[in-house]
This record gives C-alpha cells, structure tokens and sequence, in this order.
C-alpha cells in the first residue's frame, strides 16, 4: 500500500513541475543549488493546480496513517513477542516468562529518548 501512495505522490509533484528552485518549497525538497526567496508554488495556483495540492495532502495524510498504523501494528507484535516468549537469564540461558513489565519500562525510557 506505501507503495502506491509514494508513486501517487510523485506523480502528483510531476503534475505541478515538481516545485520551485526555492530551498523552502513546499512541492519538493530542492537538491543542490536553491534559492532563499520563498517557494513560489502556492501563489496564483490555477483550479487545477489548487486540485492537484488537495490530492498531495490526502496522499501525504494517507501516507501518515498508514505509517503510524504501521508502527501500532510493529509495537504490538514485539510486545506480544517480549512478553509472551522467552527472555535471555543474566547468566546466559533462556528463561521462560512474563516479561510485561520489563517491556513496558524499555519502551517508555525509548520514547523519552526520542523526545529529546
């Protein structure tokens, strides 16, 4: 499915230029040499052109779903897995358990890292 959305999306940049020379711009990230200017690509749009960035953003919101989505699903699966399986003993065997509540303190401490 990411897939599709991706190629729809590029498609739909192709369909406006691909943006402007601005380094800001809000259709396509410049690569190389850019302007500082302000992206141009939203002043004066046409009917069509305005349709074109309404389908962007849907794309782009289809996109994050199916990503955070993605993620719930992946969490899930590894908790289930942590949890419901077997853990490594500190003295190098397989020990067998319930290991919910190691997998909760690990994972809250991994999202106050990445809040930082």
């Amino acid at each position: 499915m990411i897939n599709d959305l991706v190629k729809q999306y590029r498609h739909m940049q192709a369909a406006l230029n691909g943006g402007c020379s601005d380094g800001y711009c809000v259709i396509e990230k410049t690569k190389g040499m850019h302007t500082n200017g302000g992206c141009s690509c939203l002043r004066d749009l046409g009917f069509m052109e305005m349709q074109r960035v309404g389908s962007m953003l849907r794309i782009a919101q289809a996109m994050a779903d199916h990503i955070q989505d993605s993620e719930a699903n992946l969490t899930k699966a590894v908790e289930d897995a942590f949890c419901e399986g077997f853990a490594e003993g500190y003295d190098g065997d397989w020990v067998e358990g319930d290991y919910t509540h190691a997998w909760k303190k690990s994972h809250a401490l991994a999202n106050l890292e990445r809040m930082k």
